[in-house]
This record gives structure tokens, C-alpha cells and sequence, in this order.
């Protein structure tokens, strides 16, 4: 079964792409995982940390920070 990106653990890697012809793709390794807070629900999720500080939502694998056209997805 395919993993879910809330699911990811350090050391895994991610697909890294975005929908923008600008937006290189490469696969990366998780570097870290930190929780945040939905500021709506309260509901805690995983934040994923790519090497230069990068962060996506583990809800939807979209950036975090920019640039923001990026997002990642599980490589199985």
C-alpha cells in the first residue's frame, strides 16, 4: 500500500516538484518533522523539512514557505 504523507518518518524520501515551468523536480530526503497546530481546529499535523529550510504541509504536500509553486509527493 502506498504511504500517506503524514505517515513519512525521517530518512524517507520525497518526490519534490511544483506546477510552475520555473520549478525544478528532485527527489530529497526528509532532514526533519516537527508538529503544528491547524489554527482553525486545533488539530495537530506534520510539517516536513527539506534541506534549505523548506517546509510542506504533510495535509496536502504543498510549501509552506516559499517558493510556494512546490510540492512533494511519497515515493513508494
Amino acid at each position: 500500500t502506498k504511504k500517506k504523507l503524514k505517515d513519512l518518518k525521517v530518512g524517507d524520501k520525497v518526490h519534490c516538484t511544483g506546477d510552475s515551468g520555473f520549478c525544478d523536480s528532485s527527489d530529497e530526503k526528509i532532514k526533519k518533522i516537527t508538529v503544528q497546530y491547524d489554527e482553525h481546529t486545533g488539530k495537530p499535523y506534520n510539517v516536513i523539512w527539506l534541506s534549505g529550510d523548506r517546509k510542506f504541509d504533510s495535509r496536502d504536500g504543498y510549501a509552506m514557505n516559499p517558493p510556494t509553486a512546490y510540492y512533494i509527493l511519497v515515493i513508494d
